[in-house]
């Protein structure tokens, strides 16, 4: 994940709100601006980590779009990108909500900060920081983490060094603020977005979303392996 630099996330929102309203699901849009503003500083353009092939506004690797079944060049275009953003999102809140029944409560803030959380930091860095702080508390997982992370400033997982966890965990924090203030607080529950004209998408296996049939992730595994073995 590269930094871009501070932007102005009401400027993001400005301009690309028609695009985050329809692809955001149950996301509040404040929020996914001011991530876009944070991730690419507002450039359709922006490349991240070359190795991951991270692109434009939400920085969408190249291998995310194939989990979907779609083709990766779709997260070139400001549409395409905003919906895998969107997408991905929503999928990561679901898939947290699968995880950790008991803590996630659907529909909060604290699902979608845990979603951003996994983003910023992996998913496998997050499931190790929750088996350290073992949170107790249903619907404040992120809060729990948070104020871990202030008690253990130096705390480190996955190779992370020392300090790094507590920049990507408050991180959070700051792009949720920034959310709310050009944006209502419009939280849902994780939701299958539409898909752009055109386009036809699936979900990976095991995830159902409204909207959605438990069948639509079926094709993905071989979708994703054509596109890796071509």
């Amino acid at each position: 994940m590269e930094w871009f630099g501070q932007v102005n996330a009401a400027q993001v929102y400005e301009k690309y709100g028609a695009f985050i309203n329809r692809y955001r699901g149950g996301m509040p849009a404040g929020f996914l601006a001011a991530i876009f503003a944070h991730e690419s500083g507002g450039r359709e353009n922006a490349v991240g980590d070359p190795r991951l092939g991270e692109y434009g506004l939400g920085q969408i690797t190249a291998s995310f779009p194939v989990t979907v079944g779609v083709d990766p060049e779709v997260r070139k275009t400001a549409e395409g990108n905003v919906f895998l953003a969107g997408l991905e999102y929503n999928i990561t809140a679901a898939q947290l909500q699968k995880r950790y029944p008991t803590l996630i409560v659907p529909g909060t803030a604290d699902q979608w900060m845990m979603a951003r959380l996994v983003f910023g930091l992996g998913i496998g860095a997050v499931t190790k920081l929750v088996a350290l702080v073992q949170p107790r508390s249903r619907g404040r997982m992120y809060a729990e983490i948070q104020n871990y992370m202030h008690d253990h400033p130096n705390t480190t997982v996955s190779g992370y060094p020392p300090g790094k966890v507590l920049v990507r965990v408050d991180s959070v924090t700051t792009l949720w603020n920034e959310g709310a203030r050009i944006a209502p607080a419009n939280v849902g529950v994780p939701e299958k977005v539409p898909a752009p004209a055109g386009l036809t998408y699936g979900l990976p296996r095991g995830i159902v979303l409204p909207g959605s049939s438990s069948l639509t992730g079926v094709f993905l595994v071989g979708a994703a392996l054509l596109y890796f073995w071509r």
